[in-house]
């Protein structure tokens, strides 16, 4: 299910009831940016918790909640598809120099 996202995101910490994905280093130093998933199963829901974070400030961009789980993973497969394809020129080759 996470291979694809497991390229440029790792599973920071898993649990019975909460899964983290966070990107990789190399691509957080690439962006200056960090983004991370929160996965928790609660009773009878899955709540996704969305965030993006620039050196020392941190913001939660959005929090989902879900049915089943399976509508949750689509989720955050979704958004970092979006994180992928929006920075992978400099996932590829770096930034330019300013």
């Amino acid at each position: 299910m996470w291979k694809e996202a497991l390229e440029y995101f790792y599973l920071e910490q898993e649990t019975d009831s909460m899964s983290c994905f966070r990107l990789k280093d190399r691509y957080v130093n690439t962006i200056n940016q960090n983004f991370r998933f929160l996965l928790t199963s609660q009773t009878e829901q899955y709540v996704v918790y969305y965030s993006c974070s620039k050196k020392n400030s941190s913001l939660v961009v959005s929090k989902k909640e879900f049915k089943d789980r399976e509508k949750a993973e689509l989720y955050i497969r979704l958004e970092i598809n979006e994180i992928i394809r929006k920075n992978l020129i400099y996932f590829v080759f770096g930034r330019v120099n300013e």
